[in-house]
Order: C-alpha cells, then sequence, then structure tokens
C-alpha cells in the first residue's frame, strides 16, 4: 500500500481480512497525536466529512463516527446548520436530516490510522520513498523503496501493490518505466488557491449557523470564504480565490481578502476571534482525471490505484476525501468475493475502475461546469450573468437536493460485502500512540 492516507488506510482496512500481511508504505514519519505532516499539505484547510462518506466509514471501522466525535469533532446538520450565501442569494434552509461531521483533516485521520493500524494483518515502514515498481508474473510483483533521507535501497514483493499515493502520484512514470504507455489526462484548473487559518471564536459568538459559506459571483467578485466549526471549539476559516487571485498569507492581508467578499459577516466575526495559528496557503487544485482502464496494457495482475492517484479531484464541493471512501466501498465489493475464493486476476482489477469512473466523471463534470463558469467570467469570455441553472437551482428545494446527492453529500445506502476486519489479539492496544480513553459508542447517526 503505497500511502498511509484515507484512500491508502481504507484500503488495507479492506484488503486486511484477505492476506497475510498488509503493509503501508509512508514517506512521512506518522504523528503519535493529531498532527500536520509534509505529506498531506491541504490538511490545514477546510475539511467536511460528507454523508456517504461517513456512511462507508462506518461501516468499514465500526464506532469510528463515535470515537471522532468523543475527540471534538462536530455534526453539523444539512442544510439547517448551514448559512451559504450562493450565486443567486441566501440558500434556503430547512431540516434534511443529513448530518456531515466538521473537525480537522488530522484528526479524521489519526482516529482512522490508529484503528487501521491496530489490526493484526497491518504494519506501516515510514519514512521511505516508493520510486518504482517490481516486475513480474506478465505484471506488477511489487515495490522498489527507498530511504529517506540516507537514500538505501530496497524492494518489497508483494501479490498486490496499491498506489493511494496522492496528487503527485509517480505512478504515470512508473508504469512508463515499465514499457506500459502512459495515460491520457483530463485537466481541469481554475488556477484556483485559498488560505486558512484556525481562530478561538468570541465568547459571544451564539448564531443559529455552524457552517458559513459565502460564494463567489462573477464577474463581481470570484472570492469565496468559508467558516466551519472544528475540534476544541475552534474555529477553521478559508478564503478562496480563482483565476489567479489568490488570497494572501499575511495576517493582516488575510482580513483585508476578507473584507472584500460578498457579505460582510465572515470579516465581523474574524475581527472578533483570536487568532491561533498563522495563515497557511495552498495552489495546487486542479480537477485530474488518468484515464488508466483505457489502456489495454495496464492491467496487469498486481496493480491498482485509488483515490487522487487515479482521479485528483479539485477543491469544489469538498468532496475529495468522500470519493477516496467510496473508492475503498467499491474495492471492497468487487474484489472481496474473489479474494475470498482465493482468485484475484486482471479482470477483477479492472473491474474497479470501471466501477469508478462513471460516478468521478459525474462529480468531475459539476466541478467542470463550476470552475468554467467562475474562471471564463474572470478572463470575459463568459456570459456576465449567473447560469440559468445555477439560480433555478438555487430555489428549487428538489433540483439543490439532487445537486448535493451528486457531490456526496446524500443519502444514498452504502452496500458493503466487504468481510468483517480481523480481530485484535487480546491485550494488544491500538497504534500508534496511547490506547485511547474508553468511548461509549451510539447507533449510527446517518442510519
Amino acid at each position: 500500500m503505497v500511502g498511509a492516507s484515507l484512500a491508502g488506510l481504507l484500503a488495507a482496512r479492506v484488503l486486511a481480512p484477505h492476506f497475510r500481511e498488509v503493509v503501508l508504505v509512508e514517506r512521512d514519519r506518522l504523528p503519535e497525536a493529531p498532527a500536520f505532516r509534509a505529506g498531506v499539505p491541504q490538511s490545514r484547510h477546510v475539511h467536511l466529512l460528507l454523508v456517504r462518506g461517513a456512511r462507508v466509514l462506518e461501516a468499514l471501522l465500526p464506532g469510528v463516527l463515535g470515537a471522532l466525535r468523543a475527540a471534538g469533532a462536530v455534526d453539523v446538520e444539512w442544510p439547517r446548520d448551514l448559512l451559504w450565501l450562493g450565486a443567486s442569494g441566501w440558500s434556503l434552509r430547512w431540516s434534511g436530516g443529513l448530518r456531515l461531521v466538521s473537525c480537522r483533516r488530522e484528526l479524521l485521520e489519526w482516529v482512522v490510522r490508529r484503528r487501521v493500524l491496530a489490526l493484526p494483518p497491518v504494519r506501516a515502514v515510514q519514512g521511505v520513498d516508493a520510486v518504482g515498481l517490481l516486475p513480474g508474473r506478465g505484471g506488477v510483483a511489487g515495490v522498489r523503496l527507498r530511504a529517506r533521507p540516507a537514500g538505501a535501497r530496497s524492494e518489497l514483493a508483494a501479490d498486490l501493490v496499491v498506489d493511494a499515493s496522492g496528487r503527485g502520484s509517480p505512478a504515470p512514470a512508473w508504469l512508463q518505466a515499465l514499457g506500459y504507455a502512459p495515460p491520457r489526462e483530463t485537466v481541469v484548473d481554475s488556477l484556483l488557491g485559498y488560505a486558512s487559518g484556525a481562530f478561538a471564536p468570541p465568547a459571544a459568538f451564539a448564531p443559529d449557523w455552524r457552517l458559513l459559506v459565502l460564494q463567489a459571483r462573477p464577474p463581481a467578485t470570484t472570492r469565496a470564504g468559508v467558516l466551519l466549526p472544528v475540534e476544541g471549539g475552534h474555529w477553521l476559516a478559508t478564503l478562496v480565490g480563482v483565476g489567479g487571485d489568490y488570497p494572501p498569507t499575511d495576517a493582516g492581508a488575510f482580513l483585508a481578502f476578507a473584507r472584500t467578499l460578498r457579505s460582510p459577516l465572515l470579516y465581523e466575526w474574524l475581527l472578533l476571534a483570536r487568532p491561533l495559528t498563522p495563515v497557511a496557503g495552498y495552489r495546487r487544485t486542479e480537477n485530474r482525471l488518468r484515464h488508466y482502464d483505457a489502456l489495454r496494457r495496464w492491467y496487469r495482475p498486481g496493480l491498482l490505484l485509488i483515490g487522487d492517484a487515479a482521479h485528483t479531484m479539485s477543491p469544489v464541493g469538498a468532496v475529495g476525501i468522500t470519493v477516496a471512501l467510496q473508492d475503498a466501498a467499491v474495492a471492497a465489493n468487487v474484489l472481496g468475493p474473489r479474494l475470498r475464493g482465493g482468485r484475484l486476476g486482471l479482470a477483477d482489477l479492472a473491474a474497479v475502475q470501471r466501477r469508478r469512473e462513471g460516478p468521478v466523471r459525474l462529480v468531475q463534470a459539476y466541478q467542470r461546469l463550476l470552475q468554467g463558469w467562475m474562471l471564463g467570467t474572470r478572463r470575459g469570455v463568459a456570459a456576465r450573468r449567473v447560469p440559468l441553472g445555477f439560480r433555478v437551482q438555487a430555489r428549487v428545494p428538489l433540483l439543490r437536493a439532487l445537486a448535493a446527492q451528486i457531490l456526496g453529500l446524500g443519502g444514498w445506502p452504502v452496500r458493503l460485502r466487504a468481510a468483517p476486519p480481523p480481530g485484535l489479539p487480546a491485550g494488544r492496544p491500538p497504534r500508534p500512540g496511547p490506547a485511547p480513553a474508553a468511548v461509549e459508542e451510539g447507533p449510527d447517526a446517518f442510519g
């Protein structure tokens, strides 16, 4: 398993019941508490665990949502708790019964990692780069490794290699080195960037909303902002700019940028809040789909790509985590029965890619629609009005609910055929880090 972020961790959970050993190869040293690491540079910014992603996560790791809430994660009911200034004005609010989970990415990954690394077959090799694939048996037979920083090289044989290394995945170069043609890519880049900081809210903060979203409305403004609650009773504020209009990371300039948004609400609350962290920026936000399934020679036994390594998502809609979790669910449904029967072949790996491409294309098409409108109007080549579809969607609850379903918010049931996670030997605590405190686990809130 190349990469120990969320996609890799959930893939390890799916495969753990079927392999004698599951090895997570991670270039970073994994922290023993929720903390930033270089391999997940976007973790300092706003993340939401959307409804379908939460359902998949709970189905794969029962009790994990309770553990997140016990650690301070906040429930946000959509759209009752959402104050959203959309392209056509303030959105309607009602009790829709869909609950999102809000917390820092570092906390989410830490809670999941502790549970996955506690599974008997799973272990992590840290501080090591995967630098290539080992050929064998007409396909892939393992990975080449290089230790950091010394550079000592080694090889790790494997029956299956899963690349979950994210948007910077070197898989195209690896495949080309083995003689396979590189995949065709579809890339949409609206030159979107964002900057974020954590804040302590003022004592007087008592509104009737939990999540504030101020959307851009080109051509008048291509700037946006989000304010959401996270663990510790804190806020995470993210400012967004499109078309190269990147929000600054200087504290004073960050506030000045917030003041230019369509509503003064976010700026006014930040003025009263106390900064807890420096402002961090991020600009690698392109939407990228690698068409591995179109290559006849790619499908060889022994290699599977999931998450951003296969289809990089843009931040539009906050769907990246949910899409990666859905990849894990499809891998469980497609590969699980074959692995239980002791058979895993070329057609099975191809089936995972085929099952994922349609949903990914649908989500990315919606993202491209938003990005193309925002970037095009800034360059003066698109209509200067909000597209009719967006205006209608903003006012018709049924259409807005449909759009939410497409972006991963809504209530599709999760039908997993994954084997239950293998049990822990008696007395073995989860690792890394100290054993977790006892948590009262209630029923699944997404029921």
